[in-house]
């Protein structure tokens, strides 16, 4: 596909062709955490392979961020990560791309941050009936109220502390 953009930082216009359906970009974790979920079957959800990381701020707000439709996954559950390190490959994983081809089509990271809604949402009742059946107790995807990652980060007053990106300019 030829590709057409504009730099703004440089004020140059670029041109190339771009092969789309070959998924290339690596994805990195927005901040220092641990990893909740690091799922590897792309037909376990409609969000394919994924990776979500809670975060834990220096006031004990915790947050979750998600990176979904990963061509593969570079981490598993329990590890902890920092700021900028890999987590994965940008894909176009999905277990059913719906109305939204896209999905299948172009590769793509689709990322939110939110919370956890009932730490105990595996024992509940709606846990017990969702279809497809519960993927990550707590950490289901259906179990996380999603944030705008801007205005989140804002509310929250959330920012990482200084030795952290210290640490990420090695």
């Amino acid at each position: 596909v030829h590709i057409e953009y504009y730099d703004p930082k440089t004020g140059r216009d670029f041109a190339r062709n771009e092969p789309i359906l070959v998924p290339k970009d690596e994805i990195y974790s927005i901040l220092d955490g641990l990893v909740v979920v690091a799922n590897q079957d792309e037909q376990r959800s409609g969000y394919g392979r994924y990776v979500m990381i809670e975060h834990t701020f220096a006031d004990h707000t915790h947050f979750i961020s998600m990176y979904a439709h990963l061509d593969r996954l570079e981490v598993e559950v329990g590890k902890t990560v920092l700021l900028g390190d890999r987590i994965g490959w940008m894909g176009r994983t999905s277990s059913s791309s719906g109305g939204r081809t896209y999905l299948k089509a172009i590769p793509h990271c689709h990322f939110e941050v939110g919370r956890v809604i009932d730490s105990d949402f595996a024992k509940t009742r709606a846990a017990r009936l969702l279809y497809p059946p519960m993927l990550g107790g707590k950490y289901d995807p259906r179990n996380i109220q999603p944030y705008d990652p801007i205005q989140f980060l804002k509310t929250y007053d959330a920012r990482p502390r200084s030795s952290i990106i210290a640490s990420s300019h090695r």
